[in-house]
Order: structure tokens, then C-alpha cells, then sequence
């Protein structure tokens, strides 16, 4: 009870700090809980962004050679709303909660760290189902690695193609 009040007084921070990037794993769990086709999920609630809008997104300072290879690199996210919410924000509330992507499952925990500006990140203790979710969502990022690279061996430098090899993927 204690961790639900703190995340309806934040003001839903995770769901408006950027980008909700999807493994085929979060889309094959989304259209199931929306009873929708993986071409009706991705022209409804997909975009699609390079490493280098992504990396611009979050302001980080990156020279010539590394926007250059970023310019390879694609990132399957939720659409975002103009305020730059989660498409799927409503009154602070996620609508697709029992079946959100494995970033919103563990937050805030992340790679290397933890998000410091979510209130639950002082209250550890309160972490117990994220810190449990996320051998999970290791493996579910690895396995969307592997395949991502094997589409990226096949398609280098043909976006749509790309994506689409991704799509083809999903479980």
C-alpha cells in the first residue's frame, strides 16, 4: 500500500522521462492484452528512433564519429504524447499495467544504476517486485539483442527493412 501511494503522489515521473523503448517481447505482451495484430499495435502505438534522435532526446554530448554509427542504429519505442507522456498515461495511471513493456517493470531500477528522481529509489525496500523482475528483463533485452543484431547483420543501413525484420520477430 505504502509503495502504490508514493507512485499515484509522484505524479507518474516514469511515464513522462522519455523514450519507452520495446523489445519484440513488451509488443507480443501488448497486443495480446489489446487483442490487436503486431501491424495494427506498430502503426497505433509505435515509433520509430534513430540512436542519434535517441541520444538527443536525453542531451547527451556525442561527437561526429559516434552520431555517425549511431545513425545505424534504431530504437523501437512507445509513441509519445505531445507533453511527452506514455501513450498509454491516463490520470497517472497506466492503462496496460498487467502487461507494460520490461522497462516499466522494473523502474527504477536500470542497467548501471538507478533512476534518482523517482521517489521509490530512497525506499528500496519497496523494490522487491522490480528487483525480482529484472533477471527477467536481462534476459528478455538480450534475447531482443540477438535478434536485433542478426536483423542488423541482414539489413545494415536499410531502416524500414530493419524494422520490419524486428516486427517479423515478435514472438
Amino acid at each position: 500500500m505504502e509503495k502504490l501511494r508514493i507512485c499515484q503522489e509522484c505524479g507518474a515521473i516514469c511515464c513522462k522521462s522519455g523514450p519507452i523503448v520495446l523489445t519484440v517481447f513488451d509488443i507480443s505482451r501488448l497486443c495480446k492484452y489489446l487483442n490487436v495484430s503486431v501491424d495494427e499495435f506498430v502503426e497505433g502505438y509505435v515509433q520509430v528512433m534513430s540512436g542519434e534522435d535517441y541520444a538527443k532526446f536525453f542531451n547527451l554530448e556525442i561527437n561526429n564519429e559516434i552520431i555517425h554509427k549511431l545513425r545505424k542504429v534504431i530504437y523501437i519505442t512507445l509513441k509519445l504524447r505531445s507533453d511527452g507522456s506514455c501513450i498509454f498515461l491516463e490520470n497517472n495511471l497506466c492503462k496496460v499495467y498487467s502487461a507494460r513493456p520490461s522497462t516499466c517493470r522494473v523502474f527504477p531500477l536500470r542497467v548501471g544504476g538507478i533512476v534518482k528522481k523517482c521517489p521509490l529509489s530512497s525506499r528500496k525496500e519497496l523494490l522487491k517486485d522490480e528487483e525480482k523482475e529484472y533477471p527477467k528483463y536481462l534476459q528478455e533485452n538480450f534475447k531482443h539483442a540477438m535478434i536485433y543484431m542478426k536483423c542488423l547483420d541482414q539489413h545494415d543501413g536499410d531502416i524500414d527493412n530493419l524494422v520490419k525484420c524486428l516486427i517479423n520477430h515478435v514472438p
